[in-house]
């Protein structure tokens, strides 16, 4: 028998530490190979001891080289290894605009700038760095115009950082990103890109989750222009913003009265990949379309709103300004149609009673319900006053008194028992006893509700009412308060008839004046 000792494989090279970029593939350093004294052992069969490596963390980490020969002995050498964010090899290239303008030596294939990604290892920061190229104006063709905007963000989607490149500008306007600090995990955007100047941006690098390549120039405007890079180790990430989505029950229509609260979120619903989308964020436009009278608006809705079919456009807007517009009918009946006018009598209800319907040629035509109840059951002038006014006019077309010993069927109601009225037209009331005077149906701008009579004599002393097709609305003249000034308030002992006595209350001075 022949001793035969058997030598453990011996590893040589991979002396230098191996830069790792985290998302790549790790390789053998080039230089390591290994020696054995009966097998041949290729340099394919080391493998890496990483157990100790956090690949989700930079920095240093010891390794070991392991290889094993066909007689299974073990050869191993000790290494390390640096874990490095793949930003290090990302590099956002700006070219200047191909132009007539441009010298030759000096053309578009020259860069203007560089934004680079470099880790600040000492401190523990992350900073950009900008390489300068060409210093030629960014596009001498269109100086006044926007080049591009280089935005840089925050993790929670915050502008940070913001420069905006004229066509005027050259290299030296990026010199406040040079150095500057951004945070792992926030987004740089490149805003403000065109048709015309895509070819001015190329990206090199790993590109996480791209839509399409980079390296070249930009191919799909749509892939600038919608997406935010994250800066993350794995390299830029590119961040797709989707056009938030508005979705609409059809089943849920809007058929509503002129003038009501128009409740235009029932039956909506807000889509949006990044954003958690509200009411907030959606503007609201009556027949975006419509450009004739604006008078009868909104709260919360623009445009102009009319009696019948009307398009509802509906905008949305994320975080990121990109918007999705979306169309709904909603059908209005005219307001006015609800509202009647009701002077109760000595001895039961409406004595009177004011009803309103529409005619073909946009007019509303007024006819009047009476009985031959009094107004009050004895002698009292102008117990009841109505005056009635054409639009923009001073004078009143009807001005009539009805005393407390008038019925309702007096022939002092003749002239307006049946009668068209121009929308615009204003009406005036008095009446002996506010609490007899009843609205049916909404009055708009109204201080109280009508409909129970009026509690307050100065919300009809000191209001007209005005008809349009969103219904009566109220119109209020200032009531004589005795010059109120700042810090005084008015006390009113309210009575059936009338505001018997007012107090105003000075709290500086202390004074009561009657």
């Amino acid at each position: 028998l022949a001793y035969i000792y058997n030598e453990a494989p011996i590893i040589s090279g991979g002396d230098d530490i191996i830069n790792y970029y985290k998302g790549s593939i790790l390789t053998l350093p080039s230089s390591i190979k290994v020696d054995d004294d009966y097998d041949t052992i290729s340099r394919n069969q080391i493998i890496i001891d990483d157990d100790n490596v956090n690949y989700d963390e930079l920095g240093i980490y010891d390794i070991t080289y392991v290889v094993e020969d066909n007689w299974g002995r073990v050869g191993k050498k000790s290494g390390r290894i640096n874990i490095k964010s793949s930003m290090e090899n990302n590099s956002i290239d700006v070219y200047p605009k191909r132009t007539r303008r441009t010298l030759q030596n000096e053309n578009g294939d020259n860069k203007a700038f560089s934004i680079k990604f470099v880790r600040d290892e000492n401190n523990d920061k992350n900073k950009l760095s900008i390489e300068k190229g060409s210093s030629v104006q960014f596009n001498s063709s269109s100086i006044e115009s926007t080049f591009m905007t280089i935005k840089i963000y925050s993790s929670s989607g915050e502008v940070v950082k913001e420069v905006t490149l004229l066509g005027s500008d050259t290299n030296t306007r990026l010199d406040e990103l040079n150095d500057f600090e951004y945070e792992r995990g926030g987004y740089i955007g490149i805003e403000g890109i065109t048709e015309d100047t895509k070819s001015c941006v190329k990206i090199q690098g790993t590109v996480v989750n791209k839509k399409s390549d980079y390296t070249n120039g930009i191919q799909n405007i749509d892939h600038i222009k919608n997406v935010r890079f994250k800066l993350t180790d794995l390299g830029l990430e590119s961040v797709y913003n989707e056009e938030p989505k508005i979705v609409i029950d059809e089943s849920i229509k809007l058929d509503l009265v002129k003038g009501d609260e128009i409740p235009y979120m029932r039956g909506v619903k807000l889509l949006d990949d990044h954003d958690k989308l509200t009411k907030d964020n959606v503007e609201v436009t009556w027949n975006p379309d419509y450009t004739g009278n604006t008078d009868d608006t909104y709260e919360n809705i623009k445009g102009y709103a009319k009696v019948g079919e009307n398009i509802l456009q509906y905008k949305v807007t994320d975080s990121w300004g990109r918007s999705k517009i979306v169309n709904r009918t909603v059908n209005l009946t005219n307001g006015i149609l609800n509202n009647t006018i009701h002077f109760d009598g000595n001895s039961r209800p409406d004595a009177i009673k004011m009803n309103f319907t529409a005619t073909e040629n946009n007019k509303v035509h007024m006819t009047l319900n009476t009985t031959d109840d009094t107004m009050w059951g004895m002698h009292r002038e102008n117990y009841y006053t109505i005056k009635i006014y054409n639009p923009n006019q001073t004078q009143p077309r009807f001005n009539i008194g009805l005393d407390g010993m008038d019925r309702g069927n007096t022939p002092k109601l003749n002239g307006i028992r049946n009668i068209e009225l121009e929308y615009g037209t204003i009406f005036e009331f008095t009446a002996g006893h506010p609490s007899k005077f009843k609205i049916k149906g909404s009055v708009r701008n109204a201080r109280e509700e009508y409909f129970d009579g009026v509690q307050n004599p100065e919300n009809l002393t000191s209001i007209k009412f005005k008809v349009t097709d969103s219904g009566l609305k109220s119109i209020y003249t200032d009531a004589d308060n005795g010059n109120l000034n700042a810090n005084e308030n008015i006390i009113s002992l309210v009575a059936d008839e009338n505001i018997p006595i007012k107090f105003k209350v000075d709290p500086i001075t202390r004074r009561i004046n009657i």
